[in-house]
């Protein structure tokens, strides 16, 4: 049934659905499931190209980039944990100084404006 709707009519959708509904409606719908172009835009809508630009060169990448789907799950478990312990969701600039720390803990900086973004 969802396959019937366009991509971008879906996109708009699931900007108001939490992480699973996303997942299980990716999960319903064929056209979805194939590439990475439908995470990659909404993870752009959710939180802008610019972000995702600065994400993809942090200085410290704990796993090789797999993909927006990927990246937009590893920031919901996190958002879960933080929940758990009765703190608020991370901001965008709370993510860009944990970056910043970790690169000056580990002595490198990013050069994100640099990073060409694979999805668009």
């Amino acid at each position: 049934m969802l396959d019937a709707l366009p991509e971008d009519v879906l996109v708009h959708v699931c900007l108001f659905l939490d992480q699973p509904s996303v997942e299980r409606v990716c999960s319903t719908c064929r056209a979805l499931r194939q590439g990475d172009g439908f995470y990659g835009c909404l993870g752009t809508l959710q939180w802008g190209t610019a972000f995702w630009k600065e994400a993809l060169t942090r200085p410290t990448m704990r796993h090789v980039y797999r993909g927006m789907r990927h990246e937009l799950r590893c920031m919901h478990r996190h958002a879960c944990e933080l929940r758990r312990l009765h703190l608020a969701e991370w901001t965008q600039a709370e993510y860009r100084m944990w970056w910043a720390c970790e690169a000056r803990f580990i002595g490198r900086t990013s050069a994100a404006a640099t990073a060409p973004v694979p999805w668009g």
